[in-house]
Protein backbone atom coordinates (compact mmCIF):
# COMPACT_ATOMS: atom_id res chain seq x y z
CA UNK A 1 0.00 0.00 0.00
CA UNK A 2 1.25 3.47 -0.90
CA UNK A 3 0.27 6.03 1.76
CA UNK A 4 0.93 9.75 1.37
CA UNK A 5 1.07 12.01 4.45
CA UNK A 6 -0.13 15.58 3.79
CA UNK A 7 1.46 17.70 6.54
CA UNK A 8 1.12 21.39 7.48
CA UNK A 9 3.85 23.94 6.77
CA UNK A 10 4.79 24.06 10.46
CA UNK A 11 5.55 20.35 10.57
CA UNK A 12 9.01 20.95 12.06
CA UNK A 13 7.68 22.70 15.17
CA UNK A 14 7.15 20.74 18.42
CA UNK A 15 3.34 20.65 18.56
CA UNK A 16 1.42 17.64 19.78
CA UNK A 17 0.04 16.98 16.31
CA UNK A 18 3.44 17.20 14.68
CA UNK A 19 4.97 14.85 17.24
CA UNK A 20 2.10 12.42 16.63
CA UNK A 21 2.75 12.55 12.87
CA UNK A 22 6.48 11.99 13.27
CA UNK A 23 6.09 9.09 15.69
CA UNK A 24 3.38 7.51 13.54
CA UNK A 25 5.61 7.66 10.47
CA UNK A 26 8.55 6.15 12.38
CA UNK A 27 6.43 3.25 13.67
CA UNK A 28 4.77 2.47 10.33
CA UNK A 29 5.32 -1.07 8.98
CA UNK A 30 8.08 -1.26 6.39
CA UNK A 31 5.88 -3.29 4.05
CA UNK A 32 4.13 -0.12 2.88
CA UNK A 33 5.50 2.71 0.81
CA UNK A 34 5.21 6.03 2.64
CA UNK A 35 5.66 9.47 1.10
CA UNK A 36 5.30 12.77 2.92
CA UNK A 37 4.91 16.35 1.82
CA UNK A 38 4.26 19.77 3.28
CA UNK A 39 0.98 21.21 2.05
CA UNK A 40 -0.92 19.83 -0.91
CA UNK A 41 0.91 17.89 -3.65
CA UNK A 42 1.13 19.24 -7.17
CA UNK A 43 -1.31 17.68 -9.66
CA UNK A 44 0.09 14.63 -11.47
CA UNK A 45 2.91 14.28 -8.92
CA UNK A 46 3.79 10.94 -7.35
CA UNK A 47 1.41 11.35 -4.35
CA UNK A 48 -1.52 11.32 -6.78
CA UNK A 49 -0.60 7.71 -7.54
CA UNK A 50 -0.90 6.71 -3.85
CA UNK A 51 -3.60 4.33 -2.67
CA UNK A 52 -4.73 6.68 0.10
CA UNK A 53 -3.86 10.02 1.67
CA UNK A 54 -3.63 10.82 5.39
CA UNK A 55 -4.30 14.55 5.79
CA UNK A 56 -3.38 16.60 8.87
CA UNK A 57 -6.38 18.60 10.08
CA UNK A 58 -4.47 21.91 9.91
CA UNK A 59 -4.91 21.68 6.13
CA UNK A 60 -8.68 21.35 6.26
CA UNK A 61 -9.60 25.01 5.84
CA UNK A 62 -7.10 25.90 3.12
CA UNK A 63 -8.95 27.35 0.09
CA UNK A 64 -7.58 24.84 -2.40
CA UNK A 65 -8.65 21.75 -0.42
CA UNK A 66 -11.92 20.99 -2.26
CA UNK A 67 -10.26 21.28 -5.66
CA UNK A 68 -7.27 19.14 -4.68
CA UNK A 69 -9.34 16.37 -3.10
CA UNK A 70 -11.69 16.16 -6.09
CA UNK A 71 -8.84 14.63 -8.14
CA UNK A 72 -6.89 12.96 -5.33
CA UNK A 73 -6.86 9.35 -4.12
CA UNK A 74 -9.22 8.54 -1.24
CA UNK A 75 -8.33 10.76 1.72
CA UNK A 76 -8.60 10.19 5.47
CA UNK A 77 -8.48 13.14 7.85
CA UNK A 78 -6.12 12.95 10.82
CA UNK A 79 -8.10 15.13 13.23
CA UNK A 80 -5.61 16.45 15.75
CA UNK A 81 -7.73 19.58 16.20
CA UNK A 82 -10.96 20.76 14.63
CA UNK A 83 -13.08 23.70 15.73
CA UNK A 84 -16.17 21.50 15.57
CA UNK A 85 -14.67 19.17 18.19
CA UNK A 86 -13.97 22.07 20.56
CA UNK A 87 -16.92 23.11 22.78
CA UNK A 88 -15.33 26.54 23.27
CA UNK A 89 -15.86 27.22 19.55
CA UNK A 90 -19.62 26.56 19.45
CA UNK A 91 -21.68 28.31 16.77
CA UNK A 92 -18.71 29.78 14.92
CA UNK A 93 -18.40 30.07 11.15
CA UNK A 94 -15.34 27.80 11.27
CA UNK A 95 -17.47 24.94 12.60
CA UNK A 96 -19.99 25.22 9.77
CA UNK A 97 -17.21 25.28 7.20
CA UNK A 98 -15.45 22.28 8.72
CA UNK A 99 -18.69 20.30 8.85
CA UNK A 100 -19.07 20.82 5.09
CA UNK A 101 -15.45 19.89 4.43
CA UNK A 102 -15.76 16.65 6.39
CA UNK A 103 -17.86 15.30 3.55
CA UNK A 104 -14.78 15.44 1.30
CA UNK A 105 -13.06 12.71 3.32
CA UNK A 106 -13.67 8.97 3.33
CA UNK A 107 -13.14 8.87 7.06
CA UNK A 108 -11.36 10.36 10.06
CA UNK A 109 -8.67 9.15 12.45
CA UNK A 110 -9.08 10.80 15.85
CA UNK A 111 -7.02 10.75 19.08
CA UNK A 112 -9.88 10.14 21.51
CA UNK A 113 -13.45 8.89 21.79
CA UNK A 114 -14.46 12.41 22.79
CA UNK A 115 -13.45 13.71 19.35
CA UNK A 116 -15.08 10.71 17.66
CA UNK A 117 -18.40 11.56 19.31
CA UNK A 118 -18.14 15.22 18.29
CA UNK A 119 -17.44 14.37 14.65
CA UNK A 120 -20.34 11.93 14.64
CA UNK A 121 -22.62 14.70 15.90
CA UNK A 122 -21.54 16.81 12.91
CA UNK A 123 -22.41 14.26 10.26
CA UNK A 124 -19.42 11.91 9.93
CA UNK A 125 -20.75 8.31 10.00
CA UNK A 126 -19.50 6.58 13.13
CA UNK A 127 -18.27 3.60 11.13
CA UNK A 128 -15.95 5.96 9.25
CA UNK A 129 -14.28 7.25 12.42
CA UNK A 130 -11.31 5.38 13.89
CA UNK A 131 -9.88 6.16 17.33
CA UNK A 132 -6.09 5.90 17.43
CA UNK A 133 -4.85 7.36 20.72
CA UNK A 134 -1.30 8.74 20.76
CA UNK A 135 1.32 6.15 21.60
CA UNK A 136 4.11 6.17 24.14
CA UNK A 137 7.70 5.54 23.19
CA UNK A 138 9.61 2.99 25.24
CA UNK A 139 11.69 5.75 26.82
CA UNK A 140 8.61 6.95 28.74
CA UNK A 141 7.87 3.50 30.13
CA UNK A 142 10.54 3.77 32.80
CA UNK A 143 9.01 6.26 35.19
CA UNK A 144 9.90 6.42 38.85
CA UNK A 145 8.61 3.25 40.49
CA UNK A 146 8.49 5.11 43.80
CA UNK A 147 8.25 8.82 44.45
CA UNK A 148 9.23 10.34 47.76
CA UNK A 149 6.98 13.04 49.11
CA UNK A 150 7.92 16.29 47.39
CA UNK A 151 10.06 18.66 49.41
CA UNK A 152 10.06 22.46 49.11
CA UNK A 153 10.49 24.17 46.80
CA UNK A 154 7.86 22.20 44.89
CA UNK A 155 8.82 21.83 41.23
CA UNK A 156 5.95 22.54 38.85
CA UNK A 157 6.14 22.03 35.08
CA UNK A 158 4.06 23.10 32.10
CA UNK A 159 4.89 21.91 28.60
CA UNK A 160 2.81 23.98 26.17
CA UNK A 161 3.36 26.33 23.29
CA UNK A 162 2.11 29.78 24.38
CA UNK A 163 -1.30 29.83 22.71
CA UNK A 164 -4.27 31.52 24.45
CA UNK A 165 -5.93 28.09 24.73
CA UNK A 166 -3.16 26.86 27.02
CA UNK A 167 -4.03 29.51 29.66
CA UNK A 168 -0.51 30.05 30.95
CA UNK A 169 -1.23 33.61 32.15
CA UNK A 170 -4.36 32.65 34.16
CA UNK A 171 -2.32 29.80 35.65
CA UNK A 172 0.32 32.35 36.65
CA UNK A 173 -2.32 34.36 38.51
CA UNK A 174 -3.49 31.16 40.25
CA UNK A 175 0.05 30.52 41.50
CA UNK A 176 0.38 34.16 42.61
CA UNK A 177 -2.58 33.45 44.91
CA UNK A 178 -0.45 30.72 46.57
CA UNK A 179 2.58 32.82 47.59
CA UNK A 180 3.11 30.93 50.85
CA UNK A 181 3.37 27.61 49.04
CA UNK A 182 7.08 27.27 48.12
CA UNK A 183 6.84 26.46 44.41
CA UNK A 184 8.99 26.95 41.34
CA UNK A 185 7.52 26.75 37.84
CA UNK A 186 9.25 25.77 34.61
CA UNK A 187 7.45 26.45 31.32
CA UNK A 188 8.62 24.83 28.08
CA UNK A 189 7.15 25.99 24.75
CA UNK A 190 7.83 27.38 21.28
CA UNK A 191 7.34 31.16 21.01
CA UNK A 192 7.47 31.11 17.21
CA UNK A 193 3.97 29.71 16.70
CA UNK A 194 2.13 32.71 18.20
CA UNK A 195 4.71 35.47 18.77
CA UNK A 196 2.13 38.05 19.84
CA UNK A 197 0.65 35.92 22.60
CA UNK A 198 4.11 34.70 23.58
CA UNK A 199 5.15 38.33 24.09
CA UNK A 200 2.09 38.97 26.28
CA UNK A 201 2.95 35.89 28.32
CA UNK A 202 6.52 37.09 28.84
CA UNK A 203 5.33 40.54 29.91
CA UNK A 204 2.92 39.01 32.43
CA UNK A 205 5.69 36.89 33.92
CA UNK A 206 8.12 39.81 34.06
CA UNK A 207 5.48 41.89 35.88
CA UNK A 208 4.73 39.17 38.41
CA UNK A 209 5.96 39.72 42.00
CA UNK A 210 6.96 36.04 41.94
CA UNK A 211 8.82 36.17 38.62
CA UNK A 212 12.04 34.88 40.19
CA UNK A 213 10.31 31.55 40.80
CA UNK A 214 9.51 31.08 37.10
CA UNK A 215 11.76 29.76 34.34
CA UNK A 216 10.55 30.24 30.78
CA UNK A 217 12.19 27.99 28.19
CA UNK A 218 11.84 27.76 24.44
CA UNK A 219 11.48 24.47 22.56
CA UNK A 220 13.65 21.72 24.04
CA UNK A 221 14.95 18.39 22.72
CA UNK A 222 12.82 15.36 23.52
CA UNK A 223 15.41 14.10 26.00
CA UNK A 224 15.37 17.41 27.88
CA UNK A 225 11.57 17.41 28.09
CA UNK A 226 11.59 13.85 29.37
CA UNK A 227 14.15 14.82 32.02
CA UNK A 228 11.97 17.79 32.98
CA UNK A 229 8.99 15.47 33.57
CA UNK A 230 11.05 13.24 35.83
CA UNK A 231 12.37 16.20 37.81
CA UNK A 232 8.89 17.66 38.35
CA UNK A 233 6.66 17.16 41.37
CA UNK A 234 3.53 18.00 39.35
CA UNK A 235 2.62 18.90 35.77
CA UNK A 236 0.07 21.67 35.19
CA UNK A 237 -2.12 21.35 32.07
CA UNK A 238 -4.67 24.18 32.43
CA UNK A 239 -5.86 24.16 28.78
CA UNK A 240 -9.36 25.27 27.81
CA UNK A 241 -9.53 22.22 25.55
CA UNK A 242 -7.45 19.15 24.63
CA UNK A 243 -8.37 16.55 22.03
CA UNK A 244 -6.29 14.00 23.97
CA UNK A 245 -3.32 15.49 25.82
CA UNK A 246 0.07 14.09 24.83
CA UNK A 247 1.85 16.01 27.60
CA UNK A 248 -0.46 14.49 30.20
CA UNK A 249 0.11 11.02 28.73
CA UNK A 250 3.90 11.39 28.87
CA UNK A 251 3.89 12.87 32.37
CA UNK A 252 1.81 9.99 33.73
CA UNK A 253 4.25 7.49 32.26
CA UNK A 254 7.03 9.25 34.17
CA UNK A 255 5.00 8.88 37.37
CA UNK A 256 4.20 12.58 37.68
CA UNK A 257 0.73 13.73 38.82
CA UNK A 258 -1.11 15.88 36.25
CA UNK A 259 -3.53 18.66 37.19
CA UNK A 260 -5.89 20.48 34.86
CA UNK A 261 -9.51 20.87 33.84
CA UNK A 262 -12.10 18.27 32.90
CA UNK A 263 -12.18 19.18 29.21
CA UNK A 264 -12.22 17.32 25.88
CA UNK A 265 -10.27 14.09 25.78
CA UNK A 266 -8.19 14.84 28.87
CA UNK A 267 -10.34 12.75 31.28
CA UNK A 268 -10.01 9.83 28.86
CA UNK A 269 -6.22 10.22 28.85
CA UNK A 270 -5.89 10.52 32.63
CA UNK A 271 -8.15 7.54 33.32
CA UNK A 272 -8.40 6.77 37.04
CA UNK A 273 -6.20 9.76 37.92
CA UNK A 274 -8.77 12.17 36.46
CA UNK A 275 -10.89 11.98 39.62
CA UNK A 276 -8.20 13.74 41.66
CA UNK A 277 -6.26 15.51 38.91
CA UNK A 278 -9.02 17.35 37.07
CA UNK A 279 -11.47 19.99 38.28
CA UNK A 280 -14.41 21.70 36.62
CA UNK A 281 -13.42 23.80 33.59
CA UNK A 282 -11.75 27.15 34.24
CA UNK A 283 -12.10 27.03 38.06
CA UNK A 284 -8.56 28.15 38.88
CA UNK A 285 -9.45 28.60 42.54
CA UNK A 286 -10.33 24.94 42.88
CA UNK A 287 -7.31 23.93 40.79
CA UNK A 288 -5.04 25.88 43.16
CA UNK A 289 -6.62 24.16 46.14
CA UNK A 290 -6.12 20.75 44.54
CA UNK A 291 -2.47 21.57 43.84
CA UNK A 292 -1.93 22.68 47.45
CA UNK A 293 -3.56 19.49 48.73
CA UNK A 294 -1.41 17.31 46.49
CA UNK A 295 1.90 18.87 47.42
CA UNK A 296 1.30 19.08 51.16
CA UNK A 297 -0.27 15.65 51.76
CA UNK A 298 2.37 12.91 51.37
CA UNK A 299 -0.13 10.03 51.47
CA UNK A 300 -2.20 11.65 48.73
CA UNK A 301 0.91 12.25 46.65
CA UNK A 302 2.08 8.63 46.90
CA UNK A 303 -1.36 7.31 45.93
CA UNK A 304 -1.53 9.70 42.99
CA UNK A 305 1.93 8.68 41.79
CA UNK A 306 1.10 4.96 41.92
CA UNK A 307 -2.15 5.53 40.03
CA UNK A 308 -0.30 7.52 37.37
CA UNK A 309 2.07 4.61 36.71
CA UNK A 310 -0.80 2.10 36.58
CA UNK A 311 -2.77 4.27 34.19
CA UNK A 312 0.17 4.76 31.83
CA UNK A 313 0.70 1.00 31.54
CA UNK A 314 -2.60 0.76 29.66
CA UNK A 315 -1.56 3.25 26.97
CA UNK A 316 -0.60 1.93 23.53
CA UNK A 317 2.90 1.91 22.09
CA UNK A 318 3.38 3.82 18.85
CA UNK A 319 3.51 0.55 16.92
CA UNK A 320 -0.03 -0.18 18.15
CA UNK A 321 -1.22 3.29 17.15
CA UNK A 322 0.35 2.91 13.72
CA UNK A 323 -1.35 -0.48 13.28
CA UNK A 324 -4.75 1.05 14.08
CA UNK A 325 -4.27 3.89 11.61
CA UNK A 326 -2.97 1.51 8.95
CA UNK A 327 -6.05 -0.70 9.38
CA UNK A 328 -8.28 2.33 8.80
CA UNK A 329 -6.40 3.30 5.65
CA UNK A 330 -6.50 -0.24 4.32
CA UNK A 331 -10.28 -0.23 4.65
CA UNK A 332 -10.55 3.05 2.75
CA UNK A 333 -8.08 2.04 0.03
CA UNK A 334 -9.91 -1.25 -0.55
CA UNK A 335 -13.39 0.29 -0.72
Amino acid sequence: MHVHFCLPDLADHPTGGNRYNTALRAAWPEADRITTGTGWPRPDSDPFKADVWLVDSLLVRTPEMPRILSDAPPAVLLAHYLHLADPTQAHTEAIMQEAQYLQRFEGCVVPSHFVADRLSEHGMPREHIWVAAPGLSAAYRHGRSFAEAPAPPFRLLTVANPFPNKQVVPCLHMLEALPDLPWTWRIIGDDALDPEHAARTRRAIEASPLRERITLRGPQPVEAVRAAYRAADAVLCPSRFETSGMVAREALACGVPVLGFRVGGLPETLGATAQNGLVEPYDFGRLGNRLHELLTTPSRYHAWHREAIRTSRGKPAWTETAARVRHALQQVAAA
